[in-house]
Order: structure tokens, then C-alpha cells, then sequence
């Protein structure tokens, strides 16, 4: 059995195992509770590993990296504004929500302030969590073309990987609510950890073999693209000079050598072709003969790695460096020496520049800030105590450990495939481990951590369905016979169904995830913050909640459409200046700021014109009246 068939068969029996794992737990769903938070049970553990997998999963795993894969550190840098939100709720929000025993963040803001928020912010978590939910099934597509990018262009495959794991995802969250969706979560977020950091053990000690310390830089395995300095006259030595080397190459070789002319603008295909041929030949044991090379003028760094291959022990990745090294000297005027990493890979912004860095790390921190697929389980710990250590938790394990290890990754992938698509990093250094065993681990866990996402975002949608539109709104009531949780479960199936067909019609929906993060960030954070760390309250103070968010919702969506109208009509209403501006200040942290400074400002006239209201102490399970 070849190892893609070992490596897909492991992925078919991880993901199976996952599915029925989440799919019995339906057999310990009593009611709407269990369903909805868990019967608010989990334990510290249970939650960090639920949040973590949320967390890491295509997004923060494919996409991350490949994001590293271009900034480097600076994404190590703003990535850990994510993690910054899970301490501050975990601490701080999160046991609020608990201690009310509340079921979605808009069922939060109508504990805290009354009817007018709670109305304002159930709009907005429906319309991001529905997207969410079909933006993730889209994603799951997309994690199946990073991994295979021979099918990235056949379309149908990508439909019916996007049916099939939705189609998972609907059937065990429908079946086992929040209670299988945290079960499963568990399996995931501990394969993905160890996939990693097997991955990681895999990369670090190659990473400093090598760097060579003398010049300061990394000597790959592989040609790149980026390598070719001269394609016209590297093609022409390889289909027509008479030098030993040349001529190896051309009678070892299996594939084709394309020609190039000096007049081609964009030979890009045809010199990946010709980097296929010559990182075949770099595999070659018996490339090196000394009387192939006797011409040529061998660099002493050269002749250090052939001496090296000379051992008993020699591993692959000797012989190709030395292949490497060997090709470099024979053709010097058309290669360019050893791989060279932009200092700006490792420095702080990137090359961006500090605000670019600064706005951007609370982009990222603020984005899913109390999003309904963290709201509910912040509501499904067994106690306040277990709720803060498990959320907070993750939060710190995830800041220290996770953007490090992804960094190490990416400059692993940034060493030897120098000219690859960012989110093919991932996929290409795991591919690179030569085991089908672990490859298929990764793979698996990946998959269903977008899954793991996705029926987050659903589990979340139908409780906003349930708890905020039919009990709250329209007031239907639990009898205690079922009705509630069959409900859910349809509702479940119905958003589910609907989420895969949008996402097979339209799977390119980054632009309505990015509408909806700038939205849902600016009406919801300060809100959430100002009921957090204050108790007291005011039909003033309901007053000037909703008109911020309302207000900043509004704002917020002004100050994104230049972007909007150039990038998608190529209409251009302001100076290149202010595009400029725009493209550094993220809307989301721009929102927020507006958000604070209209709260405070209004907050501070109506004491000055009407002085400080009657303040009313808000007690857990004591709403406000309004």
C-alpha cells in the first residue's frame, strides 16, 4: 500500500471515529440545556480543550501559517491578540455570563440593560453566526484544495467536499447539541497539538542545519523559483550544452525541459517546470562524480558537504543539499547563491511599519471578540471557577506556545519552498515528513477542527433561534416535553442545510466574513465591557448603549466603503493618502474607538446637563426591568 493510500485511510477512520463519537452523545441529551450549553457541566478541561480547537482550527492552523509564511514575526506579533480576548473573557466576561446562566450574548445584553441592546444585538448575532456557519462549511472546501491542490480547480470536488462535510456537521451537532460538539472537540485539539508539535520537532533542528552562520543564510534542499536568476540562459544550457552536467540531466531526466526566450514577460509555468526537472535531479545519488565536476570551480562550502556524504550515515537531505551546492557552482551565472530570508520576516511589523502592527494585533483581538460561538460556552462550564480557568486558560497556553510554533513552521516552509501560495505551507511541510501516519493525524484533525468551527457556529445560531426569536420575542415557552429541544434540532438541520447551500453556490464569502467581524466588533464590545466591570444601571444608560450601537454600526460601515468601492467597482472616491490610512487602520479597531469615545462623550454631557441618574444594581438572575 503506498503512503498517500495509508495516509487518506488514516484520515477516513480519524474522521469517522470523531463523527460517532459526537454522534452518540445524542443518547445523553435529555433536554433544550443539554442540547443548547452542555447542561452546563464541562469542566475546566473540557472547556480549554472545546475552546482551543474553536480556536486552531483552518483558520488559525492552514491560515495562519500562511499568513507567517508572508509576515513572519509580525503575525506572531498580532496573532496573540486572539489569545489576549480569551484571557480577558475568561477572567472577566466569562464568568458573568456563567453566573447569570445565560444562553447568547444577546440574551447578555438584555440581563444587563434592557430591551432596546438586547434587540440591537440579537440582529447582529444572527446575522454572524448564519455567515459564520456557511463561511466555515465553505472552509472545510478550502482545506481540502490546500491539502490536494491538484484539485484546487475542479470545481466539483470542492462542491461535494463542501456537501460531505457539512453534511457531518449538521447530522452530530443536530443530534448532539453543544454536548457532542465539546466531546469531539477534545480528541481534536489534542491529535492537532501533537501533530504539531511533531511537525515542530521535525523542522527545528533542520531550520538550524541550515543556516549558515558565515553568510546568513539558510541552505534549502529544494529549488525555487526565486532561485532562477537568468531563465532564457538556464533553459538553453539545459537543452543544448555539451558540459557534463547538463548533459546528465537531460538523458536522466523524465520530463521535458521547456524552452524559454528572452522576450517572454512571465515564463512563470514554464520555469516551474524547469525547477521540477532540477529538484529531480537534486534526489539523485549518483550526480556527484568527479569527473563530471573536474571543470568546474567547486566553492569550499561544497566540498565540506561532499566530504559529508562520504559517511556511512548519510540521510537524503545530505545528498540533495550537496546536489544542491554542486548545481549552484556549475551554474553560478544563472542561479543565485543560497537562500536569503527578508529581515523584515523577522522583524516586529514586518516592514509594514509600527501602526500598521499596533491596529492589527487589536484587529485581531477584537474581531471575535464574545462572538455567540464563545458566548455559549462561556455558559456551559460547571461553575465560575472552572469556566475561568479553562478559558482563561487556553488563552495563556495558546499565546506562549501556538504563534511560536507556527513561526518555526513557516520559516521551515519559507526555506525550501520559497515560492509556493502561503496556504499551501502547511500542506507542504507535512508533506515533507515522509509518514503517512502522522500526515494523516494532521490532516484528519484539520478537517474536523473546521468542522469543529463549523458546528460551533451552528450550535450557536440555533440557540440565538431558540432562546432569543422563539422564547424571548415570540414567547413560546419549554412545557418539559421535548418540544423545545425538537425544535432546536430542527432549527439545527434547517440552518445547517441552508448554510451548505450557500456555501456551495458562493464559497467565496471572505467578504461577508469580513462585514461581519467589522460589524459585530465596534456595536458589541464596549457594551459588554461596560456591563462587565460595572454593576450599576440606568434607563440613561440603556439609552446611550443602544444609540452607540446603532450609531457606531453605522459609522463603521461609512468609514470601510472607500475600501469597499475601490477594491470591488474600482471606483475611487478619496485620495491615495486616506487609501492609504485606511488600509493600515483596520475598521474593526477604528469602530471600536469610536464606540468608546461616543459612549463616553454622551455619557459625560447627560451629567453635565441632567446630573447622575438613579443607578440600579444589576444581582445574577435579577434583570433589568425596562
Amino acid at each position: 500500500m503506498s503512503n498517500t493510500w495509508i495516509m487518506w485511510t488514516i484520515v477516513t477512520a480519524y474522521i469517522v471515529f470523531v463523527f460517532s463519537k459526537g454522534v452518540m452523545k445524542a443518547r445523553k441529551v435529555g433536554d433544550a440545556d443539554d442540547w443548547l450549553v452542555a447542561g452546563r457541566s464541562m469542566g475546566w478541561f473540557f472547556l480549554f480543550c472545546t475552546m482551543g480547537a474553536t480556536v486552531i482550527g483552518g483558520g488559525a492552523s492552514i491560515g495562519a501559517i500562511g499568513r507567517t509564511y508572508e509576515w513572519g514575526v509580525l503575525m506572531l506579533v498580532v496573532s496573540c491578540g486572539l489569545y489576549a480576548h480569551f484571557i480577558f473573557a475568561g477572567l472577566l466576561v466569562a464568568p458573568r455570563f456563567r453566573e447569570a446562566k445565560l444562553y447568547t450574548a444577546a440574551g447578555y445584553f438584555g440581563y444587563r440593560f434592557g430591551e432596546g441592546p438586547r434587540f440591537v444585538a440579537f440582529l447582529l448575532s444572527l446575522l454572524f453566526s448564519v455567515f459564520i456557519v456557511a463561511a466555515q462549511m465553505a472552509a472545510f472546501g478550502s482545506v481540502v484544495s490546500a491539502i490536494l491542490p491538484q484539485f484546487a480547480d475542479v470545481e466539483n470536488v470542492l462542491r461535494l467536499a463542501i456537501i460531505i462535510g457539512g453534511s457531518m456537521v449538521v447530522i452530530y451537532s443536530t443530534a448532539g447539541g453543544l454536548l457532542a460538539v465539546i466531546h469531539t472537540d477534545v480528541y481534536q485539539f489534542i491529535v492537532l497539538l501533537l501533530g504539531f508539535f511533531i511537525t515542530l520537532a521535525f523542522c527545528v533542528p533542520d531550520i538550524f542545519t541550515s543556516y549558515d552562520a558565515d553568510t546568513g543564510q539558510f541552505i534549502p534542499t529544494r529549488f525555487g523559483a526565486v532561485d532562477i536568476v537568468h531563465a532564457p540562459a538556464m533553459s538553453t544550457r539545459l537543452r543544448e550544452s555539451d558540459d557534463p552536467l547538463a548533459v546528465y540531466i537531460r538523458e536522466t531526466t523524465e520530463k521535458s525541459i521547456p524552452e524559454i526566450s528572452g522576450d517572454e514577460r512571465r515564463p512563470r509555468a514554464k520555469m516551474r517546470q524547469m525547477v521540477t526537472v532540477l529538484n529531480d535531479a537534486l534526489e539523485d545519488e549518483a550526480l556527484y562524480a568527479p569527473e563530471r565536476f573536474e571543470n568546474i570551480t567547486l566553492s569550499d562550502h561544497t566540498k565540506e558537504l561532499i566530504a559529508a556524504t562520504e559517511n556511512d550515515d548519510v540521510t537524503m537531505d545530505d545528498i540533495q543539499r550537496r546536489n544542491l551546492a554542486l548545481v549552484q557552482d556549475a551554474f553560478a551565472a544563472e542561479i543565485s547563491p543560497n537562500r536569503t530570508i527578508s529581515t523584515d520576516f523577522f522583524h516586529p511589523h514586518g516592514g509594514k511599519g509600527w501602526l500598521f502592527m499596533i491596529t492589527t494585533f487589536f484587529a485581531f483581538m477584537l474581531g471575535e471578540a464574545f462572538g455567540p460561538a464563545y458566548v455559549t460556552r462561556f455558559c456551559a462550564g460547571k461553575n465560575i471557577r472552572q469556566t475561568q480557568v479553562g478559558i482563561a486558560g487556553v488563552g495563556f497556553f495558546l499565546a506562549l506556545v501556538f504563534p511560536a510554533v507556527l513561526l518555526f513552521i513557516a520559516l521551515y516552509a519559507r526555506i525550501h519552498y520559497p515560492d509556493i501560495l502561503p496556504q499551501q505551507a502547511l500542506p507542504m511541510v507535512v508533506r515533507q515528513l515522509n509518514n503517512p501516519v502522522i500526515a494523516g493525524l494532521i490532516i484528519g484533525a484539520l478537517l474536523m477542527a473546521v468542522m469543529s468551527s463549523a458546528d460551533s457556529a451552528l450550535n450557536s445560531a440555533t440557540a440565538i433561534f431558540v432562546k432569543d426569536l422563539f422564547e424571548h420575542h415570540l414567547g413560546w415557552e419549554d412545557t418539559g416535553d421535548g418540544k423545545l429541544l425538537r425544535l432546536a434540532r430542527v432549527c439545527s438541520a434547517g440552518v445547517g442545510g441552508a448554510a451548505i447551500l450557500v456555501a456551495v453556490i458562493h464559497s467565496d464569502i471572505i467578504d461577508l466574513l469580513l462585514f461581519t467581524y467589522h460589524v459585530w466588533a465596534p456595536a458589541i464590545i464596549l457594551p459588554v465591557c461596560v456591563g462587565v466591570l460595572s454593576r450599576g444601571h440606568s434607563k440613561r444608560q440603556t439609552r446611550i448603549v443602544v444609540i452607540t450601537m446603532v450609531v457606531t454600526t453605522i459609522c463603521t460601515l461609512i468609514y470601510r466603503m472607500p475600501l469597499m468601492l475601490r477594491n470591488q467597482l474600482d471606483i475611487r472616491v478619496v485620495s491615495d493618502n486616506v487609501y492609504g490610512f485606511l488600509e493600515q487602520f483596520d475598521p474593526a479597531v477604528f469602530g471600536v474607538l469610536f464606540s468608546i469615545v461616543l459612549f463616553f462623550a454622551m455619557t459625560g454631557i447627560s451629567h453635565a446637563l441632567w446630573g447622575s441618574p438613579p443607578d440600579k444594581t444589576v444581582h445574577a438572575n435579577k434583570p433589568v426591568q425596562t
